[in-house]
């Protein structure tokens, strides 16, 4: 069972309207994160250092193809087009999902 209290806030920018905070979340310091202080550093640390690895990983796989000729085939072309996907899941899934991980607490697998 989730105990919710709502409370009436009376800044310039919500004047009159209610918000809504589940019981425990007034002692953090940043009251919109849904997730303790260290697990956001720890989700920040984690995510950064999978994009970076992703990233320069997988530029070195595009690399590898693009100035070596013998490795130039259909089946390593095919495995620089996955690379090309991965860097861009690294450089675009990812923030998002560390923000929805942050400021949500859900994971929608």
């Amino acid at each position: 069972m989730e105990l919710q209290i709502t409370v009436s806030t009376t800044s310039s920018s919500y004047e009159g309207g209610n918000t809504t905070i589940a019981v425990g979340d007034e002692d953090k310091p940043w009251s919109a994160w849904r997730q303790p202080w260290y697990g956001v550093v720890l989700l920040v640390v984690a995510y950064i250092t999978v994009a970076v690895v992703g990233v320069l990983n997988n530029a070195l796989v595009i690399a590898a193809v693009f100035y070596h000729p013998s490795m130039r085939t259909i089946t390593n072309y095919f495995l620089a087009n996955l690379a090309v996907a991965d860097i861009l899941v690294c450089v675009f899934v990812l923030p998002a999902t560390l923000l929805q991980n942050i400021y949500t607490g859900k994971n929608h697998f």
